[in-house]
């Protein structure tokens, strides 16, 4: 979701560079610079910004365990959604409430338009950044009773669209079957990723999505976590090819704004070219 004006394109996947994950890293973003990216550290309870060399470049402690972050297209400050139900916005160094929800959130999705999209048990919710409801998904089309397990959310930055990453956890109702759901800007549904589609392919394990993002041209990237590899689907859902093959399992995904990959297998951090301008 690198919000770049340079315009790029697939090449063969290389990776660049690589090192032992500081302490548990649980979800990532990229930063507002460029070659740096945020992530949580759920051992010292604290975001960390870090350079493409691997160093800390910015540690805030958070008041709460954080369950995902993400950055703002428009203001590119780092948002935040923590397990009591906070939802919060790094403004000068720290991490302020902006409002409250009753249900534990899942997961958290800055969009074009101003809105803060939340991923909850059964639902996905939209507020206005002051935590105004604007309207909710529950229901889809495909013969679902609702979204169950929202783990990911991702916004297109080319068409607006939305992704969601559903784990389907039996705990929340679900048939432990994941799959990634394809939305436009007004949550309506347009496709669905998941086993079906991904037994097409014969080379591969039952498939077991951990992380998603869009990249800069529309298309899906997914960590494939039992497979230990990720996937490259387009914008639509149709999948293009394995970006990347690994011995630990595949975990996280995040563009940065110069385009790269930066990837969790296994206790490893890696960053991986893609593309070329």
């Amino acid at each position: 979701m690198p919000p770049t004006s340079q315009t790029f394109r697939l090449c063969c996947t290389r990776l660049l560079s690589q090192w032992k994950a500081r302490g548990d890293v649980s979800c990532i973003c990229p930063a507002a610079s460029d070659d740096m990216v945020w992530w949580c550290d759920d051992d010292s309870n604290s975001l960390i910004q870090m350079t493409s060399k691997g160093d800390v470049y910015q540690e805030v402690v958070s008041p709460s365990v954080l369950t995902d972050i993400c950055l703002s297209p428009t203001t590119h400050n780092l948002w935040a959604v923590c397990s009591n139900g906070s939802i919060m916005e790094l403004t000068s160094g720290s991490l302020i409430s902006r409002f409250n929800i009753t249900n534990q959130p899942m997961s958290i999705c800055c969009t074009k338009g101003d809105h803060i999209l939340v991923g909850m048990m059964n639902k996905l919710v939209k507020f206005t950044t002051d935590g105004e409801q604007s309207s909710t998904l529950t229901t889809l089309h495909s013969g679902k009773t609702s979204i169950c397990s929202p783990r990911r959310i991702s916004q297109c930055p080319v068409t607006g669209n939305i992704a969601v990453l559903d784990s389907e956890h039996s705990i929340d109702g679900g048939a432990g079957k994941p799959y990634v759901l394809g939305l436009d800007k007004d949550l309506k549904e347009l496709f669905e990723y998941g086993e079906p589609e991904h037994n097409s392919r014969d080379d591969f394990q039952p498939f077991s999505p951990w992380d998603m993002t869009y990249d800069s041209m529309g298309n899906l990237i997914i960590a494939d976590c039992d497979n230990r590899c990720l996937h490259l689907l387009s914008g639509n859902g149709q999948y293009l090819r394995c970006l990347h093959n690994d011995t630990g399992w595949a975990r996280l995904v995040a563009v940065d704004r110069g385009g790269i990959l930066w990837t969790r297998f296994g206790n490893q951090i890696k960053r991986l070219q893609y593309t070329s301008v």
